[in-house]
């Protein structure tokens, strides 16, 4: 099999869901498409929560088993919502009126989310206020990396999910 094939395969392997008994979830941390009697999932595991959604739907009933749709994510990200408006977003907006890029960070820790402000040049993290706190932690946590731009006067928010160990 081509490398890059290879390559493909262990990152998003697809497999088949078993018609006699329920799909053990994915591994924590990955992601893989599953085919389902009735389509094609994808399914991710991920610390912060488990998503399985259906992408491609068959006219026709295949000889796999059901797949059904799970959304833990909706948790988390409802959960960020009181953050984001008491605390990320008047601070992002102070530098958009400026028309200057904001970043900060979303940390899930083992206490539950908490916002960090990041104070950065246009080249690199100067210095992430509260971090020692952060670095003391064993477990594994998630970062939001949250960025407000200024588009004509209208700030644009973007939240990027990365796993961090």
């Amino acid at each position: 099999m081509n490398r890059k094939d290879l390559i493909l395969q262990n990152h998003l392997p697809t497999v088949m869901a078993p018609k006699f008994e329920e799909i053990i979830p994915c591994e924590i941390g990955k992601t893989r498409l599953v085919m389902g009697h009735d389509g094609l999932y994808i399914e991710t595991n991920q610390i912060w929560g488990r998503l399985v959604r259906k992408l491609w739907h068959s006219d026709r009933l295949l000889p796999y088993g059901v797949v059904k749709e799970v959304d833990t994510f909706r948790d988390i990200v409802n959960s960020i919502w009181p953050i984001m408006h008491e605390e990320v977003i008047p601070h992002a907006a102070e530098y958009a009126a400026k028309k200057i890029e904001w970043a900060g960070q979303i940390i899930y820790t083992p206490q539950g989310l908490r916002y960090l402000p990041l104070d950065f040049s246009s080249n690199e993290v100067k210095r992430i206020t509260s971090f020692q706190d952060f670095r003391k932690m064993s477990i594994s946590w998630l970062i939001y990396t949250v960025t407000m731009k200024c588009l004509r006067h209208l700030p644009k928010l973007m939240i990027r999910m990365t796993p961090e160990v």
